[in-house]
């Protein structure tokens, strides 16, 4: 299976304005969106947002990710690729529905750029543009916003990979029997396996994700493998995860010959702290 995945250097860093929205105030600014930190959103006092992104000059833009946001289930949500301000102009255009809730969460977003615009020309662009063409029901949030410049293919296979799954619960057993819950309202999930690397490119990405400090700076990912966020497309498609290695220990085992390395795999999403 092929994992997808946006390398730490890969990730771009466009400067953010508000076209249409009025901020809260305090810490819910636009430095938000891209402080490394999807607990602390961008806030609102409107149900419609119009967010700029200049990247300075025209660079190649492979997709964006909203990471932990409260659009609500059925909203449409825009994303423009241009090469001139304010939306207008050439490029690309993606539309995503936002879809169910998973109980307290919305589902991350994933504007996929590369696929609307194959050609890396036709996505090399200056200027993002991000709206919701549907009112929310509340005033608008977003906590991290992610371009990535470029999004490449981990070919080695994960083997048995498991999703444990909490939600902030703390269990305190009592002196006396009882226990007591601490609900943090909050989710943390971790995927964990194994890769098998039997490609000589497989190996490189792996050593340098952790030889050059990705192992503690946060990448964008795929855990199971799908680029699309239709649970109906085969195979079936899943969030994209902004994450980072929770494990950095890189102990490759030579399970079949020496041009063969098997090794585990853990990663832990960033927190989106507290449920809206």
């Amino acid at each position: 299976m092929a994992m997808p995945f946006c390398r730490p250097d890969r990730i771009l860093a466009p400067t953010w304005t508000l076209a249409s929205g009025t901020e809260v105030g305090g810490d819910y600014v636009l430095a938000a969106l891209t402080d490394q930190d999807p607990s602390l959103p961008l806030w609102i006092e409107e149900v419609s947002i119009g967010l700029q992104g200049n990247l300075g000059a025209p660079v190649r833009v492979d997709g964006v990710a909203v990471i932990h946001h409260n659009f609500a289930e059925g909203t449409d949500v825009r994303l423009r690729v241009t090469d001139a301000a304010g939306g207008g102009g050439t490029g690309a255009t993606i539309t995503v529905t936002v879809g169910p809730w998973m109980g307290r969460w919305a589902p991350h977003l994933y504007f996929d750029v590369a696929a609307e615009a194959p050609l890396v020309g036709d996505r090399t662009r200056q200027y993002l543009f991000l709206d919701n063409t549907d009112p929310n029901t509340v005033p608008v949030q977003i906590g991290e916003l992610v371009t990535a410049g470029e999004v490449e293919t981990f070919s080695g296979m994960l083997v048995e990979p498991t999703t444990p799954l909490t939600y902030g619960r703390s269990v305190v057993s009592g002196k006396k029997g009882p226990q007591f819950i601490h609900d943090r309202r909050s989710r943390d999930r971790q995927w964990n396996g194994n890769a098998v690397l039997d490609e000589a490119d497989d190996v490189a990405i792996f050593e340098n994700w952790q030889h050059q400090s990705y192992g503690v700076r946060p990448f964008l990912c795929w855990p199971y493998n799908g680029l699309t966020t239709d649970p109906s497309a085969v195979p079936a498609g899943d969030e994209p995860v902004y994450a980072r290695f929770s494990d950095p220990v890189y102990a490759p085992s030579l399970p079949f010959d020496t041009t063969v390395k098997r090794t585990k795999l853990e990663i832990a999403e960033l927190s989106c702290g507290e449920a809206y």
